[in-house]
């Protein structure tokens, strides 16, 4: 039998806690908790430097314990590239996976250097290989340029991996203009679920040993590379890289798009989409740089709905004399005109811009390796990062800010008058000062007619 006990007459044991105890671990613990979620951040550090954005690439792969996933769509035959790529090499010889994914029309890897990376344990896969009488992946390319390591840090941005994008080519205008961002964090972890389904999907072949010795004429094994430490004069270990300070970053601010592999989504979550929404939600201004600005008609829409709610839109491009692209550059005069009271400014080189940066209300930077032409928004796939941190704005403008001090400010034509004035806007940019306040360029451009007559023809490839 079971005897009642009278709420009166029952008492808490003196060992137990009194419910305000409880309470209050209660209330501890859930400040605890948020307190620990706030505290997750990401470092991010930006790399405009040529030196220290191949430095920030060695101390990764050399760095690199367990894996590197690398894919690039381009990789060149110099002195970078072959250092580049020995680097993998020796990685993967002292135990490390190492994959490597690289498009496959843009893969100068010589064929010997890419045997000795076979033989060295590296997996190399091609991303759409080239075959007769498959016509449609030749217009379907993959753009990425990332490279984790150990799927704790990374490096995305808009260098490819050749000398020109770390200044060491022997021409200067065959040098470009780029802006990279090292993440060390949680976000690295979808680049690297990402990876993984590029890696297993039906897009990407392995390299075939068969072919690249039927390219080297023989079946004999490549000379082996030479050493890790070797790198070709490049002032990698002399020169101290100058990265600048890293930005701690909530995780939950930073958020990785890319396009699926193969395809490029007709909704708002590729790259694209995530771009475009950003320039639709814009409230007071946009920066953006890109080397070829040929705005599809899909962007054109959302530009000129932000150019309505006078949000001032501020355009970085390559001018005619810094362009590596004069189609696309006839195709960006055809079509500029349509947007009225965008303030464009085209780089004078000597170098080549490529950098593909946008800021957005002085809080929000995209680093992406989408270029805003149609071949980026329909063709290739594209990755980048988006984050939302007002420190992070200010040091990329910091760095756009170096690049418009050597271009030219421009504006939009009409058919009576072939410069239109840029209309007062209220608000005012950190960088760029008052709208209004810059007199346009008084060069023409009408000094292009060949590239603006073809770049209608082939427009969906520019």
């Amino acid at each position: 039998m079971i005897s009642r006990i009278s709420p009166a007459a029952y008492r808490p044991s003196r060992f137990l806690p009194s419910r305000s105890v409880w309470t209050t671990a209660a209330w501890l613990v859930g400040v605890l908790t948020i307190a620990a979620g706030a505290a997750s951040a990401d470092s991010v550090t930006f790399l405009p430097d040529d030196a220290g954005a191949a430095r920030a690439r060695w101390q990764l792969i050399e760095g690199a314990r367990q894996s590197l996933e690398v894919s690039y769509f381009s990789i060149g035959d110099d002195a970078v590239s072959r250092r580049f790529v020995q680097s993998l090499a020796a990685a993967s010889r002292r135990g490390v996976r190492v994959r490597l994914v690289i498009d496959s029309m843009h893969n100068n890897i010589p064929p010997s250097l890419q045997l000795a990376l076979l033989h060295a344990g590296v997996q190399v896969r091609e991303y759409h290989v080239r075959r007769s009488g498959d016509r449609m992946p030749q217009f379907r390319r993959m753009h990425d340029k990332a490279l984790v390591s150990d799927g704790r840090e990374m490096i995305l941005g808009s260098r490819n991996i050749d000398s020109g994008h770390f200044g060491l080519h022997r021409c200067e205008s065959d040098n470009f203009r780029d802006v990279d961002i090292r993440v060390a964090g949680a976000i690295v972890a979808d680049v690297c679920r990402y990876f993984q389904c590029l890696w297993t999907s039906s897009e990407v072949k392995p390299v075939d040993p068969c072919r690249l010795r039927k390219q080297i004429g023989n079946g004999d094994r490549p000379s082996p590379t030479t050493s890790g430490n070797d790198h070709h004069g490049l002032p990698l270990e002399a020169v101290a890289a100058s990265t600048g300070q890293a930005i701690e970053i909530p995780t939950e601010s930073l958020r990785f798009v890319y396009d699926p592999a193969g395809r490029i989504p007709r909704d708002s979550s590729g790259t694209r989409g995530a771009l475009y929404n950003l320039v639709a939600g814009a409230r007071h201004s946009i920066v953006l740089e890109t080397p070829y600005f040929l705005p599809t008609g899909e962007f054109g829409r959302v530009l000129q709905s932000a150019l309505k709610r006078n949000v001032r839109v501020i355009v970085l491009t390559n001018s005619l004399s810094s362009t590596n692209h004069p189609l696309a550059y006839g195709g960006y005069l055809n079509v500029i005109r349509r947007y009225r009271g965008l303030e464009i400014w085209e780089y004078d080189g000597p170098r080549i811009l490529h950098s593909k940066a946008m800021v957005v209300d002085g809080e929000t930077v995209a680093m992406t390796s989408f270029n805003f032409d149609p071949r980026s928004a329909y063709q290739d796939t594209q990755v980048g990062l988006v984050m939302r941190d007002r420190q992070a704005a200010e040091r990329l403008l910091a760095i756009m800010e170096t690049h418009f001090a050597r271009a030219r400010y421009v504006a939009g034509r009409s058919r009576r008058s072939y410069w239109i004035p840029i209309p007062p806007y209220s608000v005012d940019h950190p960088v760029f000062g008052r709208p209004g306040t810059h007199r346009p360029s008084k060069r023409r451009h009408d000094r292009a007619p060949m590239p603006r007559l073809i770049a209608p023809l082939v427009r969906r490839q520019l």
